[in-house]
């Protein structure tokens, strides 16, 4: 911290200004009221300067005569810490302690107070965060970028009468960087690594990168402007106790996150104009776009880990700040600040249980969406504010306020005003698990999503499931009591009379209502449960097959059993709720003596929820000694619940098992406001050398609010699907009477020499709960006792810098630790008794190291390590140690950097190191130019040749989600897969250009541009080119310049639009230029289809159509392959068809079988059971060829993918080794009987038909251990396959006989009918293949020990025994085609090129700052071709301007229309056939950007910045842009790009340029439903040398 040695302000003098200096000073820090500007008091005072080091150094000087403790953290001391956040900062401090709650929350505690107690403003603005305050705003502190921070002020003790309610605890006020005079950017680039990404699949093989690109425009005359950007990787902190390892409790690597990780980008633009001295308008416009995700689960044991679902929670937030102000002065002695400002923040957060890997399998859906949860928060203010010089004594502050907040979501269902709405769970995730996998055609995805019906009763806060199930009232016999007694229904009757009754009243009414004798809805219904209607109710014989589900048609009261609970499925109860609140106050800076200042304050708050408060603060400082003061202070607070405190009814997070319950919150509209009395003392001072400070304080809070736990759960079992309890803890509000909270605060600064500084503060905390003997007495998350230790180092004539800090927590009880004892003991109401929760004391440090080396005046780098010992703990939620490595760049306006040595000369005239007058700033051309054949004076003659070499790489950071599943009434095509997919991707390219210029005359000349690469090389995103070849013409053109007109022919590059990203390439053609005074007329034809065409877009469109397909396993084989049904139901409903190559199980039973007049299918009288059987086994054979090809299909698709693996489902299905291990010996290891009887000569009978056991003529099935009597052992019978042959099954049968025969033997029929041995071996081989397929848990089908290869289907479908797609039902990859059905085709959208066009430009210039255009291009040609009908490519009308801000800053905009019908077909103009409608609407596209510097590759240091936002409709862009983008973000996109260009030497040029928060202008359809989607974030960066 930095250490003032200022003390101009101690001596009071008794002239006027001098007091009036330390009054203002001693005001200037209270000014800071929510919207009153940072300085307001010294714009009455002579302290105000725009220099921001003085700024922050004079924020100092006046802390010192704040009665309130303050701490001013500077720019520099951020700075020092290389911090990215406010987070990175603040918790070093002395009194500021961190929190977190369950969900990995930050909150920010001051002097022992709660999160909700700490007020935070950004530039005198409440941060808008969440709808509840429990926790705070502290987790904004994460979002809030450091690196465009001015300084940050903690303010220490209840400040309520200053700042208003929830400042009970104190204030942390971020003030931002204001733009400063000269122009200037600012350029910080950081990569982190931390060891625990090792293992764990959520990380990326790239390492987590923040920047951050700030450009300052300086002071263009009265207007400052100031723009910025950045992007921070959040990464994830690691469970430290919890490891999932591949195999051996999870199926991938995998940790647990504690936090939500991902990234966070701010974009914004500030400024300000002055209209004079006094009067001054300012605005502030920020923009804020999150996409988070944590990844949680619970059970670490093997067999229970597999069985217990991941946890991915999805968080996008996406937040947008409007603020505006004026300043002004009435008089000499008054000046106001009167200020609006205007929040939004929508919240999506989804939650999916994910039962493999991490979510993303490749072929099947393996997710269930838990949990859906939305919110939209606004907040609206107005404030004014006066401060007045009443005279010498007296400095008044005074003001009133209005706002009003508002909130709607899902979290608020306990809100007075609610609605429902339905969500179709395929928004959220297109990886559900389904049924059938028919894209919600007749199958729903898995959801948990339930608007839950809850009722308070005597129990406390219950599910109200019976209401669900029901209906208004409960019937006579519950379900449960149903199953309790089935038994005995079917055995004798209901033992106990009371049940009896019960069973007997319920029937009763049931038959009463409904009429089941008469009733046509009745007439599927089984007699069964018409004899017994409450079975039927409740589908108590489900279990016995299809005809014994649940009759829906049996109702109760209306009802049918679960209706209720069915219609809440996919629902969200939304509540609305909002508060107003106004304010007014008054505050005194009275100076009593020389020596003594007091503060009253007065401020009066008015709620619409909570009536008028009114709180009071008065404050002391009192000069001891020059350098000693003496601060006092007594105040009250107050503190409001937020609407999620009052409306609550919400479900964080859902648990997943006894380790990992969830966590309900239940909101309490009883809560009253907080009150609190704040009583402070300290004693502070400094020398040249020291600062020290001491003090103490006792704050006393009473209807002290807290949210506790219940000590009930409530169990949804996520609808009986876990086979563990998985409740939720619920936790509500309350007021519990008072807390008190003493302490003692110490702090020392010294600086021991040039080099070296340190700082060690200390805190003690006494924080109990005084009235609540449910929760602990002492307040949980605060320390006992607290250090604070820092260590710098200064080099300043070397350039080193160096930091150590960290602090150190003592006997603090964790709340993220609670444990309870038998916490799952139930009543005789089966309610859960409520239990105490234990909580953790804990001790521990966090250590800190960073080091940073000056390169340059203006460029540093540094590297340093987070969490130095490594400190984790699972509760905390701390990072695992972290390196981090980085630089900081600085650019001024003369290009300081790398030292160029360009200055102004005495003329003021910006020249190099040699004199020379630059030429890279706006001047007169900066609109209006013609070719250089009128404007360079070059003589007839005269050639130049040039070139340039430039090498470029490339990425883009895809969501990289999981492959597009096709089902059985989609297909995709492969470009279409690979948009869904967003695969990241990366390349490297070279260009060499040479060129030559030739002037024919004095105004004619001619250019000509060979290029290597691609003709239009921006348009891919990643370059293929790391060679040098496909050399092509890039221009090539003639131009000659008589007069005004100038003309040209040839390849042409001429820009659409100011800024060129419309079209910014070469046509084939003519153009004509006329130019006058301040206008330009530029006409043009030619062919564009060179550049022209989007082949890359991002968007995909379905289209009905007749498709062919594949089966699915379940329709190849006939059966459901994953199923634990051991009914019927267990059979694939399908239709049969014996040309299609499907339904095995239908084949097989209908193989030898004709169809009769009435279409049923009959044995062909024609063939024999020989024959027959000979054609059931060609049905296995061919099944088992279709297995193989699948298998060698998925083969292939793994040997393509990097690291691919699969394993070969028949061979797994053959297994390896001994018959008795193998899946296959179960279709044929019950083969024990056969139906022949042989009578030997010796008069010994043997019965195969008999009991195998004992018997030896089975022996030779199984050579290696005749006790298996399985026959795939022997090779003498081919194996499986073998057996599935006739001769194989033959011999086996010959030598089962020769076992058991001698040479006069006779055969017969177990009935005694005689036969051959050649008819004996036929019957046993006719048995051995059976006649119909088997049925899992069934008698059904050839189900005989003597029956073999009827068993094989039902065994193959178990999806454990061939599961090549695990377990999706998706047409099968590399299976034959086998059936043509009415579909849809998902299609790549591709925009074609235009082959001829026209335009029309309009140029004229207003003045030397501004420009506008007015331009039109119309396509010709064969135009597009939709389903046989043409339809024009472009008509185009564009407007553009573009302003010169300074003499290095302009701001351009573009915006257009494609009226063809191209663009209304791609914006809505095609029907589900994707025929052209002729409706639609006309898409647009707009540009603004803002470029600063300008790049000159002959001037070494010179540089360029730009930010644009472009928003291109699907279908506006047509292909060729000039931006250095590719198609893929432009079509349909609207993004962000940052770019700077560098001229590190003469001819030599770096460039790179950022794209990031791509978002689509509109939908695109998908197999499922449509989506919105967002595209990676893009970097390009490239080197250019230019000879």
């Amino acid at each position: 911290m930095y250490i003032s040695q200022r003390s101009n302000g101690y001596m009071i003098q008794r002239s006027v200004c001098r007091n009036r200096r330390l009054l203002a000073m001693a005001v200037s820090a209270w000014l800071a009221l929510p919207t009153a500007a940072a300085f307001a008091a010294e714009t009455g005072a002579d302290v105000k300067t725009a220099d921001v080091n003085v700024e922050a150094n004079a924020a100092k000087e006046e802390a010192k005569y704040e009665s309130q403790s303050t701490t001013i953290i500077t720019a520099e001391d951020i700075a020092r810490k290389q911090a990215k956040s406010v987070e990175d900062v603040i918790f070093n401090e002395t009194g500021v302690t961190r929190t977190i709650d369950a969900m990995g929350n930050v909150g920010v505690s001051i002097r022992g107070g709660d999160p909700r107690h700490t007020l935070l403003l950004v530039d005198g603005q409440r941060v808008l965060g969440g709808e509840a305050k429990y926790n705070g705003n502290g987790d904004e502190l994460l979002r809030i970028g450091a690196e465009n921070i001015e300084r940050i002020e903690i303010i220490r003790g209840a400040a309520s009468a200053k700042y208003g309610a929830d400042a009970i605890g104190g204030v942390i006020h971020v003030i931002t960087k204001k733009g400063p005079k000269n122009p200037s950017v600012s350029l910080n680039v950081e990569g982190r690594y931390h060891s625990s990404r090792s293992r764990s699949g959520t990380e990326t093989n790239t390492l987590p990168t923040n920047f951050y690109l700030r450009a300052d425009a300086g002071d263009m005359g009265k207007l400052n402007l100031s723009g910025w950007t950045s992007k921070r990787e959040v990464m994830p902190v690691y469970s430290h106790g919890k490891q999932f390892l591949m195999g051996e409790n999870w199926y991938e690597d995998f940790k647990p996150s504690l936090r939500f990780y991902g990234s966070i980008k701010n974009d914004g633009v500030s400024g300000s104009y002055a209209f004079d001295d006094a009067h001054k308008i300012s605005f502030r416009f920020t923009t804020e776009r999150e996409n988070m995700q944590r990844r949680n689960k619970g059970e670490l044991y093997p067999l229970g880990s597999f069985f217990e679902p991941m946890q991915v929670y999805q968080r996008d937030r996406k937040r947008d700040t409007y603020s505006i102000s004026y300043e002004g002065r009435i008089g000499k002695n008054t000046d106001y600040t009167l200020s609006y400002g205007y929040g939004k923040l929508r919240e999506d957060d989804s939650t999916l249980l994910t039962y493999y890997n991490s979510g993303r399998d490749k072929y099947s859906g393996k997710n269930s969406l838990a949990g859906v949860d939305y919110l939209d928060h606004t907040q609206t203010n107005v404030d004014l504010h006066f401060n007045t010089a009443a005279s010498d004594a007296h400095y008044l502050s005074y003001g009133f306020g209005w706002q009003r907040e508002y909130a709607a979501g899902s979290r608020l269902r306990n809100a007075p005003k609610n609605y429902t709405r339905h969500i179709n769970p395929w928004d959220y995730d297109k990886s559900l698990a389904v049924e059938d996998n028919t894209a919600g055609v007749d199958d729903a995805p898995n959801s948990y999503v339930h608007n839950y019906k809850f009722i308070r009763n005597e129990h406390g806060f219950i599910w109200d499931k019976n209401g669900e199930y029901y209906g208004r009232q409960a019937p006579p016999m519950t379900y449960e009591e149903v199953q309790s007694v089935l038994p005995q229904i079917f055995s004798g009757g209901i033992t106990d009379p009371a049940m009896q009754a019960k069973y007997d009243a319920f029937t009763a009414l049931l038959r009463a209502q409904n009429d089941f004798a008469n009733d046509p809805r009745f007439a599927g219904t089984n007699d069964t449960y018409k004899m017994m209607p409450v079975l039927g109710y409740y589908g108590a014989l489900a279990a016995f097959g299809p005809a014994y589900q649940q009759d829906k048609n049996i109702t109760f009261n209306g009802m049918y059993y679960g209706q209720g609970f069915a219609e809440r499925k996919n629902q969200l109860l939304i509540g609305e709720a909002d508060l107003t609140k106004m304010y007014a106050y008054v505050k005194d800076s009275w100076q009593v003596t020389q020596k003594t200042i007091l503060t009253p304050v007065l401020r009066v708050d008015h709620s619409d929820r909570f009536g008028s408060h009114f709180t009071a603060n008065l404050g002391m400082t009192h000069m001891l000694t020059r350098h000693n003061r003496l601060k006092a202070n007594i105040g009250t607070g107050y503190g409001e619940p937020g609407l999620g405190e009052l409306f609550y009814n919400w479900e964080m997070y859902g648990g997943t098992g006894a380790d990992h319950l969830g966590w309900y919150w239940i909101g309490n509209p009883n809560l009253k406001p907080e009150k609190s009395l704040n009583i402070d003392l300290s004693i502070e001072g400094e020398n040249s050398r020291t600062y020290g400070r001491v003090g103490v304080f006792h704050n006393e809070i009473s209807d002290y609010m807290t949210h506790y736990f219940t000590g009930q759960l409530v169990d949804f079992n996520f609808h009986g699907r876990s086979f563990r309890n998985v409740p939720d803890r619920i936790y509500s509000f309350k007021n519990i009477g008072k807390a008190k909270l003493s302490g003692l605060e110490a702090e020392v600064q010294h600086t021991f020499s040039k080099h070296w500084s340190a700082k060690l503060g200390y805190t003690y905390l006494h924080a109990v709960n005084t009235s609540d003997e449910e929760l602990p007495r002492r307040l949980l998350d605060r320390p006992r006792h607290k250090f604070d230790i820092g260590l710098n180092y200064k080099d300043e004539a070397h350039g080193w810098r160096a930091a150590l800090w960290g602090s150190f927590f003592s006997r603090m009880l964790d709340s993220n630790s609670v444990k309870t004892d038998d916490l799952f003991d139930k009543d005789a109401n089966g309610n859960y008794i409520k239990k105490r929760g234990d909580y953790r004391e804990k001790s521990f440090g966090i250590w800190n190291l960073l080091v940073e080396k000056d390169i340059r005046k203006d460029f540093t780098v540094y590297a340093g390590i987070d969490n130095l010992f490594n400190h984790q703990d699972d509760d905390r939620a701390y990072h695992d140690r972290t390196f981090r490595f980085g630089m900081n760049m600085k650019f001024d306006a003369l290009g300081s950097f790398l030292g160029a040595g360009i200055h102004r000369n005495a003329d003021g005239v910006l020249v190099d190191q040699n004199g020379v007058p630059l030429k890279n700033f706006y001047g007169a051309d900066f609109f209006l130019r013609r070719p250089e054949t009128a404007t360079d004076g070059r003589a007839k003659g005269s050639i130049d040749f040039f070139g340039d070499y430039r090498m470029r790489t490339n990425a883009y950071r895809g969501y990289n989600r999981a492959e597009m599943r096709e089902t059985k009434e989609t297909q995709a095509d492969a470009d279409a897969a690979r948009n869904y997919a967003d695969r990241p991707a990366h390349g490297f390219g070279q260009r060499l250009r040479i060129g030559a210029d030739y002037r024919i005359d004095d105004k004619l000349g001619v250019k000509a541009v060979l290029a290597t690469g691609k003709a239009n090389d921006a348009a891919d995103p990643v370059d293929e080119n790391k060679g040098l070849g496909g050399v092509h013409v890039e221009r090539a053109e003639i131009t000659g310049s008589p007069g005004r007109w100038d003309w040209t022919l040839g390849r042409i590059h001429e820009p659409m639009g100011v800024t060129g990203y419309w079209f910014g390439k070469e046509y084939d053609g003519a153009r004509v230029l006329y130019t006058k005074d301040k206008t330009q007329i530029a006409l043009g034809f030619g062919d564009f289809s060179r550049t022209t065409g989007v082949y890359d877009s991002a968007y995909s469109h379905k289209e009905a159509a007749t498709i062919r397909r594949a089966p699915t396993l379940n329709e190849l084989l006939g059966y459901y392959t994953h199923t634990n049904d051991n009914t019927n139901a267990h059979l694939y409903p399908m239709n049969y068809d014996p040309n299609a190559a499907a339904n095995y199980r239908e084949k097989y039973n209908n193989a030898g079988k004709i169809q009769d007049a009435n279409g049923n299918w009959v044995r062909d009288p024609a063939l024999s059971d020989v024959q027959i059987a000979e054609k059931k086994l060609a049905v296995i054979r061919e099944l088992v060829g279709i297995l193989k090809s699948v298998d060698a299909e998925m083969q292939r698709r793994a040997d393509a993918e990097p690291g691919g693996h699969y394993e070969n489902q028949w061979n797994k299905f053959l297994m390896e080794g001994r018959s008795h291990d193998a899946i296959a010996s179960y279709a044929y290891g019950n083969y024990f009987y056969a139906r022949v009887v042989v009578r030997r000569s010796d008069g010994v009978v043997r019965n195969l038909n008999e009991n195998y056991r004992g018997l030896a003529h089975f022996k030779t099935l199984a050579l290696s251990n005749p006790h298996t009597l399985t026959p795939i052992d022997n090779p003498k019978y081919g194996g499986v396959e073998g057996l599935m042959r006739s001769e194989h099954i033959r011999t086996m049968m010959d030598d089962i006989l020769k076992e058991v025969e001698d040479t006069g033997s006779t055969y017969e029929t177990e009935d005694g009918r005689p036969l051959t041995r050649a008819q004996a071996i036929d019957r046993m081989f006719t048995d051995f293949v059976g006649e119909t397929a088997t049925i899992r848990g069934s008698d059904t089908g050839s189900n005989r020990l003597y029956n073999g290869i009827s068993h094989f289907l039902e065994n193959l479908s178990n999806s454990v025994q061939y599961n090549p797609v695990n377990g999706a039902p998706i047409p099968l990859p590399g299976a034959p085609t086998a059936f043509t059905q009415p579909g849809f085709l998902l299609k790549h959208d591709v925009i074609p090129k235009m082959e001829r066009a026209g335009f029309l430009k309009v140029r004229h210039q207003f003045g030397a700052r501004l420009g506008a255009e007015l331009w039109t291009l119309h396509s010709f040609g064969h135009g597009m071709d939709v389903k046989g009908e043409k339809l024009p490519i472009a008509n185009v009308i564009g407007i553009g301007a573009r302003a010169v801000l300074g003499p290095r800053t302009m701001l351009s905009l573009d915006y257009g229309i494609n009226r063809a019908a191209t663009g209304r077909y791609f914006h809505g103009g095609r029907d589900i056939y994707g025929r052209y409608t002729g409706g639609g609407s006309s898409p647009y596209f707009w540009v603004m950007r803002l470029d600063f510097g300008i790049p000159d590759m002959d001037i070494p240091g010179s540089y360029g910045v730009y930010l644009d936002y472009k928003n291109f409709e699907h279908g506006a862009f047509l292909g060729g842009t000039g931006a250095d983008l590719p198609d893929r973000y432009l079509d349909g996109i609207r993004s962000f790009t940052a770019g700077i260009s560098f001229v590190p030497a003469r001819n030599l040029m770096l460039e790179a340029m950022y794209t990031f928060g791509a978002r689509s202008t509109q939908m695109r359809d998908t197999l499922y439903t449509p989506e919105h989607f967002r595209l990676g974030d893009y970097t390009r960066i490239q080197l250019t040398y230019r000879f």
